[in-house]
């Protein structure tokens, strides 16, 4: 094997498909991948994108039927030197392809990873959700408003899929400066992802917990910046664009998502709409919220758990 370039060996049509549903995560975070500008590495398997001034370099290494790889697999000098030469941040997802049938399976290794290397780049990645546009102007069209989020804990909600449920299935119900601007069912664990950093979350949903079904095509764009958090929402009654203080809207989504959980995790018969057959994923969800305002503010993070007791 060529550990410089692990594909020099591979067909053209061969590294064309993996390189194609590898650019997925580039799409993703919101950038067209292109070829990567670089003039002495004959090379197919690179893909380029920008973010703000950041630079992303990922060479997707292909791997095929019963191959044995470790995750990514070692990197390839070539993606090194490449990305020396455009200053840019060198990543490595391997694609790998085995038939099944009559088609191709496929299989992502730090596909994820990428993603969240290239989000966590949080001024350049909130900067991008709500171009061409700036918070700035986003500012100036609502005169300076900051609005209050409220959520309250509905405790005599239905569960969809079980029968006589009442009074053991919880449910946010959310109010923004005194209105409601979605009638139908809040999903908690994206509201809890929105504390963490920006992006298109499908706080809006069906009861069936899936967004599409209630005809919700378009999420609520959350963007951060410094003390504001940046909400457009599509799907809102009324007004669209809100502005929120961000210690504010990260203490109500904890404290009250946190009332909910607990409530859920003191019997077996108990459920969280529309969370009722996943609420590991909900519980994850509230404690990598939690985690973050530990790197935040530890006084609020105190204030969470005096509030859990």
């Amino acid at each position: 094997m060529n550990l410089s370039h692990p594909n020099a060996q591979l067909s053209v049509e061969v590294v064309e498909r993996a390189v194609t549903v590898a650019a997925n995560a580039f799409r993703r975070c919101l950038m067209e991948p292109i070829r990567p500008p670089v003039d002495r590495f004959d090379c197919n398997s690179f893909l380029y994108g920008e973010l703000g001034q950041k630079r992303f370099l990922v060479y997707v290494r292909i791997t095929l039927d019963d191959e044995k790889e470790e995750g990514v697999g070692p990197i390839p000098s070539i993606l090194i030197d490449a990305a020396c030469q455009i200053e840019a941040e060198p990543h490595l997802i391997r694609v790998h392809m085995r038939e099944v049938g009559k088609g191709i399976a496929f299989s992502y290794f730090g596909y994820e990873e990428f993603i969240q290397s290239v989000l966590s780049n949080s001024e350049e990645w909130n900067a991008r959700l709500i171009a061409p546009k700036t918070f700035a102007d986003f500012f100036r069209f609502l005169n300076g408003k900051i609005s209050q989020i409220r959520l309250d804990v509905d405790y005599s909600a239905t569960a969809l899929y079980e029968e006589n449920t009442a009074n053991r299935c919880v449910a946010l119900k959310l109010a923004v400066d005194g209105n409601e601007p979605y009638a139908g069912t809040i999903d908690p664990g994206e509201l809890l992802s929105s504390t963490v950093q920006g992006d298109e979350y499908e706080i809006f949903t069906c009861s069936c917990g899936h967004a599409g079904c209630a005809r919700i095509w378009k999420g609520v764009i959350v963007a951060h910046q410094d003390t504001l958090v940046l909400w457009k929402a599509y799907h809102a009654k009324g007004r669209k664009i809100f502005l929120f203080d961000k210690e504010e809207y990260r203490s109500e989504i904890l404290t009250k998502c946190g009332e909910a959980i607990r409530f859920v995790r003191g019997g077996d018969d108990r459920f969280f709409n529309p969370y009722e057959h996943r609420f590991k994923h909900l519980e994850k969800a509230y404690y990598l919220a939690t985690e973050k305002v530990a790197e935040a503010t530890a006084p609020e993070l105190l204030f969470v758990r005096e509030r859990e007791k």
